[in-house]
C-alpha cells in the first residue's frame, strides 16, 4: 500500500503544518523546504512493520533524523538520518502493544528532528496496517510442534531481528511451546547484530538449559553466553538475543561443548560444569525467589505484583517452611486489595507466626495489621515481643508509633517516629520507614501542635536533605518558618532552596514569607524597601482564593488581610473551579480560617458556578457538621431550597448526613 503526495501538495501542506502546528520553524526557513512524498508499507508481521519513507529535505538542512510512530502499536521509536534532497528510507515499527490480539491501525506519525526535543517538522499520515493475532505463530510454524521445552520462566526474549538466525530463532521458540506475545523483537541503529545472548541469572538452571537448547539446535555459529545479575526486578527474567553485549564478560563455549547443548538430554551435572554454573542448594533457590518477589511488590505496579505471588507460590511449594515468603504474601494482600485484604494478610502472617515464633518481622508486621484494624492493645503486644525479641528492622517503632498516633496518643507516638528519623542512613530497604515518617506520619503536625517548632524545623530539612525526593518539604518548612517562627527571611530561603534543588511544586509560601517580611518592615522608615518587598510579594502570589485561606489559617498572617483588601484585593475572589477562600476553609474543615474569614467580610451566602458552590450547602455535601453548625450560627441562610424544591435537611438526609439533617430541621422549625 502506498500513499503519494504531488510536489504541489506537498508545499501546502507544509504550509498548513507551518502555521498551525510548527512554532519550532525558525523564521527564516521557508515553508516548502520538507515534506513527505511517499509512505509505503512494503510488509508487516506480528512483530513489526516495514515502511519505506521518501522525504524530502532542503540542501541546506542536514544532520536530521526522521521518526515514524504508531502510537496504539509501540512505546518507543528509531530515528533514522536523513540526507539532503529526497530521501528513500527504510523503517521499520517494531511492536510491543495490544499484543494478545488482530487489529487494523489507520494512522501513522512522522517526525523530522534536528539538534533537539522538538521536531522542525510533524505529522499525521493515513495509511491502514493490519496487524496479525497471536494464531499468526501458526504460519511460521507450519502448525508443527517439537517436544515442549519449559521456558514459561522467561517473562519476554528480546531478538536483535538483524541477526541473521533472528527467524529462525523466533520458529524455534514458537515450536517449542514459547508464547508469541513474550518475544520482543528490535533493530537498533547500529543495523548490526551481535552474536551473543544474555540470561539472568536469577532464572534456574533447568530454563537455561532449555532455552540454550532451543538456540543451540537452530544457530549454526557458537553465540557468546553471558550470564548476569540484574537489580532491576522487572528484568531478571528477561532475555536479550543479538543485544550488542560486547562491554560484558561473556563466556565462549568449544564446538563440541556448543554441540553438546543440542542434546536435550544432556544430564544437569555435565550442563551446569559447561557453563560454569552450581547447581542451586534449596536455600540459594528459596532466597532468590524470595528476593525477587520482594522487590517486584515494591514496585506498587499491579502486573508485577501478580509475578510476584506466582513466585511466592513457587517458593512455598517448593520450600513451605520459608517463614518470609508468607510475610510477602501478606504484603501481596494488602497491597492488592486494601483494606479487606487485611484478613488474608493476618492468616498469611499467623503462618509464619506458627513456623518461627521467634522472628520479630513476623510480629512487626503482624502489629502492622491490627493497628489498621483497629486492634490497637493486641497489636502492642505484637510491638512489645518484637521489641524483646530483637530486631533493627526500622519499621517496628514506625508501625508502633502509626498505633498511638491512631490513638491519640501523641507524646508516645512522637517518642517512636523519632527512633525513627534519628537512625543513621543504612540500606534502602531500612530507609523506606524513615521517608514514610518524615512524608506521611503525623510527626511533623503533632511536634507544631506541641510547639516544638525548632526540632519540627529541623526535621524538615533533614527530610530535604537526606531524601531527594523530599526536596519540596522545604516549602512546608517555609510555611512553619511564617506561622509559627516569625522568621521571613528564613522561609524565603526554604522555599528559595525547594526550587534550586528542583522541587516543581508551586504554593502560596513565598508569597505569604514576603508579606510578612513587608509586615514587619512597615515600621521602619525604608520606604524603597518597604515597597520592593510588598512587590515581591505581590509577584510572587496566586490566586486570591488561595492567598486569602492561607493567610486565614494563622493570627500572625491574618492580620495582613484587610490591608491587602483595601490594596485590591479581594476576599470574594472565585477561581476557574468555583472555589473561593471560605469554601477552601470549609474543604479543608479549617474552622479557625473560617472565622477570620467571616470577620474580615467573606461572603457566608455567596454562590459561585453552582448552588452547590455555596457555603453552607458545600459543607453538608462534605458533611462537617461543625462548619454547618458555625455557618449557622454566622446568620448563613438555611432556609433556602435546592432545585426541585429540596430543603436542605432532606437534602442532607438523601446523602445519608442524619446529624446535620436533624440540626437543620431544628433550626429550620424554630
Amino acid at each position: 500500500m502506498k500513499l503519494e503526495f504531488k510536489p504541489q501538495f506537498i508545499v501546502f501542506l507544509t504550509i498548513v503544518f507551518f502555521f498551525f502546528a510548527a512554532p519550532s520553524f525558525s523564521q527564516t526557513t521557508a515553508v516548502n523546504r520538507v515534506g513527505v512524498k511517499s509512505i509505503t508499507l512494503l510488509s508487516v508481521d506480528y512483530f513489526e512493520a516495514k515502511l519505506e519513507v521518501d522525504f524530502y529535505n532542503a540542501e541546506d538542512i542536514s544532520g536530521t533524523f526522521l521518526s515514524v510512530e504508531i502510537p496504539s502499536v509501540s512505546s518507543a521509536y528509531m530515528p533514522k538520518m536523513l540526507s539532503s534532497g529526497y530521501s528513500k528510507t527504510i523503517v521499520y515499527v517494531s511492536r510491543d502493544k495490544k499484543k494478545g490480539e488482530s487489529f487494523e491501525t489507520s494512522h501513522l506519525r512522522v517526525a523530522a528532528y534536528q539538534g533537539g526535543d522538538s521536531p522542525y517538522y510533524e505529522r499525521n499520515y493515513e495509511l491502514p496496517i493490519f496487524w496479525p493475532g497471536p494464531e499468526y505463530r501458526y504460519k511460521l510454524t507450519s502448525g508443527q510442534r517439537n517436544i515442549f521445552v519449559p521456558l514459561d520462566e522467561v517473562k519476554s526474549i528480546y531478538i536483535n531481528k538483524y541477526l541473521n538466525s533472528a527467524d529462525a530463532i523466533i520458529k524455534a521458540l514458537l515450536q517449542h511451546g514459547y508464547t508469541i506475545s513474550k518475544i520482543n523483537t528490535f533493530r537498533p541503529s547500529w543495523k548490526h547484530a551481535t552474536n551473543d545472548i544474555r540470561i539472568s541469572e536469577s532464572l534456574s538452571p533447568e530454563t537455561i538449559k532449555g532455552l540454550l537448547y532451543v538456540v543451540a539446535s537452530t544457530v549454526d555459529s557458537v553465540p557468546s553466553i553471558h550470564l548476569v545479575k540484574t537489580n532491576r526486578p522487572t528484568s531478571n527474567r528477561d532475555v536479550f538475543i543479538g543485544s550488542n553485549t560486547a562491554n560484558l564478560k561473556g563466556l565462549i563455549l568449544s564446538e563440541n561443548g556448543f554441540h553438546s547443548l543440542k542434546n536435550k538430554d544432556l544430564p544437569m551435572d555435565e550442563f551446569l560444569a559447561l557453563l560454569s554454573l552450581k547447581q542451586q542448594g534449596l536455600e540459594d533457590k528459596s532466597r532468590a525467589l524470595y528476593e525477587e518477589a520482594y522487590s517486584l511488590l515494591d514496585t506498587g505496579n499491579k502486573a508485577n505484583r501478580l509475578i510476584a505471588k506466582s513466585l511466592l507460590d513457587e517458593l512455598i511449594g517448593l520450600n513451605p517452611s520459608f517463614t518470609k515468603a508468607y510475610l510477602e504474601i501478606a504484603r501481596f494482600h494488602m497491597k492488592s486489595n486494601w483494606p479487606v485484604g487485611l484478613r488474608d494478610a493476618e492468616r498469611a502472617i499467623l503462618i509464619a507466626k506458627d513456623i518461627d515464633p521467634s522472628m520479630a518481622d513476623v510480629r512487626v508486621l503482624l502489629g502492622y495489621v491490627y493497628t489498621h484494624q483497629g486492634r490497637y492493645e493486641e497489636a502492642e503486644v505484637e510491638y512489645k515481643k518484637a521489641d524483646e525479641l530483637g530486631t533493627s528492622n526500622l519499621w517496628l517503632d514506625t508501625n508502633w508509633g502509626q498505633n498511638f498516633e491512631k490513638q491519640g496518643k501523641d507524646s508516645k507516638a512522637i517518642k517512636h517516629y523519632l527512633h525513627v528519623v534519628n537512625a543513621p542512613l543504612t540500606s534502602d530497604r531500612n530507609n523506606r520507614p524513615k521517608k514514610w515518617v518524615f512524608r506521611n506520619s503525623g510527626l511533623l503536625r503533632m511536634l507544631i501542635k506541641d510547639g516544638q517548632y525548632q526540632l519540627a524545623d529541623d526535621l524538615y530539612g533533614r527530610s530535604a536533605e537526606q531524601f531527594y525526593y523530599h526536596r519540596c518539604e522545604l516549602q512546608k518548612q517555609a510555611m512553619l518558618r511564617v506561622y509559627h517562627m516569625q522568621d521571613a527571611e528564613g522561609a524565603i530561603s526554604s522555599y528559595l532552596r525547594s526550587k534550586k534543588a528542583g522541587c516543581k511544586k508551586d504554593s502560596p509560601a513565598l508569597a505569604m514569607a514576603y508579606y510578612s517580611k513587608w509586615q514587619q518592615l512597615k515600621s521602619g522608615s525604608d520606604n524603597k524597601l518597604i515597597k520592593s518587598t510588598f512587590n515581591q510579594a505581590e509577584s510572587a502570589a496566586t490566586g486570591d482564593d488561595e492567598l486569602f485561606y492561607y493567610l486565614a489559617r494563622h493570627k500572625t498572617t491574618a492580620v495582613i488581610i484587610p490591608e491587602l483588601m483595601t490594596r485590591g484585593h479581594d476576599i470574594n475572589y472565585v477561581n476557574y473551579e468555583g472555589m473561593t477562600a471560605l469554601l477552601q476553609s470549609i474543604k479543608n474543615k479549617d474552622h479557625s480560617a473560617i472565622e477570620r474569614l467571616l470577620a474580615f467580610g467573606a461572603d457566608i451566602n455567596q454562590q459561585t458556578v453552582s448552588m452547590y458552590y455555596r457555603p453552607i450547602i458545600y459543607a453538608i455535601y462534605l458533611g462537617d457538621i461543625e462548619v454547618v453548625r458555625l455557618l449557622i450560627k454566622h446568620k448563613a441562610d438555611y432556609q433556602i431550597s435546592l432545585e426541585g424544591g429540596m430543603h436542605l435537611h432532606e437534602f442532607a438526609l438523601s446523602l445519608g448526613f442524619e446529624g446535620i439533617s436533624k440540626l437543620l430541621k431544628k433550626v429550620y422549625e424554630t
